[in-house]
């Protein structure tokens, strides 16, 4: 089995380090595509970006292979600001860890993938498929980098969306459909209450129904075990003023949701809750806003939103990832559903591309200001990415 050269472990470690040390959150990524598109270059893979909107765009990869078949390697460039985290972007290293924004998020990820396809350079070898490399923007925000790469096709018969998965092999997802629940009442002066209808008051029993119901619509799915539906509730807001008794309270609910739920059949199921409350309450008012969330403005992600995926644990790229994990780690991987969305869900849904999700990185730690990744989980990565691309 070919493997990752210590040189080119010194240099995934270097090139980790220095994209963290880039800031990319959604919206400011160009210097961080232009930057790993330089990188390509610089190895000797083609690569070119692709536009999406201004300044912002894709990068594509190619290493041409034996076979007519392709496999992508997809992931995103993007994180989510510094959030008051102030070594965010200093990529520092102590005790076996990188640290900082996108190192697990999925910065990390992107490194070993350019490590394993510089390792292929390098050993002169020719893989048996080809092998696309995709680098995407926008995933923490409106998804527009995806939308993309969707709209101009991908030339892949199976996929590897990179993110974070502790080296468990996701073969499926949960979607979100995010919804506002708006109540209504009646505002009068705050001195006499009794004379209005509090609108944050009458939200209280929809905010039992959520806290009650957080799981829900449990499912067996073949291969994988029980799976289900949650809800939480992200943000409340209600009222104009603190001396008037507030005519309206809005909540924002993320609803995870299963393979085959749909925006439809959460808005069926909270609007026959809703109803239930109405039957009680006559006065209730209420209504439902479906994939509405107070960071979506572009009206392609708000019709489409985010869905659940599922791929058969028998797919080809399943078989492939298993066996160049138990290569390398000497032992079966576990198959996972994974409770996060990612990317996959345009690959399979709108590519239909059989698509596994697997990367380094603890996902908890996303999104975090504890986020780091262990040197050592990024070698065991590069070393699978490696030996899924010479097939």
């Amino acid at each position: 089995m070919y493997s990752i050269t210590s040189e080119n472990s010194e240099y995934m470690r270097l090139l980790t380090q220095k994209m963290v040390s880039i800031p990319s959150p959604s919206g400011k990524e160009k210097e961080i595509s232009d930057f790993i598109a330089s990188e390509l270059e610089k190895i000797g893979i083609s690569n070119h970006l692709q536009t999406v909107e201004g300044n912002r765009s894709n990068v594509i990869a190619r290493i041409d292979g034996k076979s007519k078949k392709s496999i992508l390697f997809q992931g995103h460039v993007d994180t989510i600001p510094a959030c008051g985290w102030r070594d965010a972007f200093r990529g520092k290293e102590k005790e076996g860890m990188i640290w900082g924004r996108g190192s697990v998020d999925m910065k990390s990820s992107i490194a070993c993938a350019i490590t394993a396809m510089k390792s292929i350079v390098e050993s002169d070898l020719t893989p048996k498929k080809s092998v696309v490399f995709a680098c995407t923007v926008d995933e923490e925000k409106e998804k527009k980098g995806i939308f993309k790469l969707v709209e101009e096709g991908v030339d892949a018969q199976m996929a590897v969306c990179c993110e974070p998965t502790n080296l468990k092999i996701g073969i499926g997802h949960k979607g979100s459909v995010p919804v506002r629940v708006s109540t209504k009442g009646k505002a009068t002066h705050g001195s006499a209450p009794d004379a209005g209808v509090n609108a944050i008051y009458t939200m209280k029993p929809v905010l039992e129904f959520f806290e009650k119901n957080w799981k829900i619509n449990v499912q067996r799915l073949e291969g994988i075990g029980d799976v289900y539906g949650t809800y939480n509730v992200g943000m409340i807001k209600g009222g104009e003023n603190f001396l008037v008794v507030p005519d309206w309270c809005d909540i924002w609910v993320d609803r995870r949701t299963i393979p085959g739920e749909t925006k439809h059949d959460v808005r069926r199921e909270i609007e026959s809750f809703l109803n239930s409350i109405r039957d009680r309450d006559p006065e209730f008012q209420y209504e439902v806003f479906v994939n509405e969330r107070p960071d979506w403005k572009w009206p392609k992600i708000i019709e489409r939103g985010y869905k659940a995926v599922v791929i058969s644990s028998e797919e080809e790229i399943v078989r492939l990832a298993s066996s160049a994990y138990k290569k390398v780690m000497g032992s079966d991987p576990e198959i996972a559903f994974l409770m996060f969305w990612t990317e996959a869900d345009f690959l399979v849904n709108e590519l239909g591309i059989p698509t596994i999700i697997f990367g380094p990185g603890e996902p908890k730690r996303a999104h975090s200001i504890t986020e780091c990744i262990s040197i050592d989980q990024l070698e065991m990565a590069a070393k699978i990415y490696l030996d899924m691309m010479l097939g």
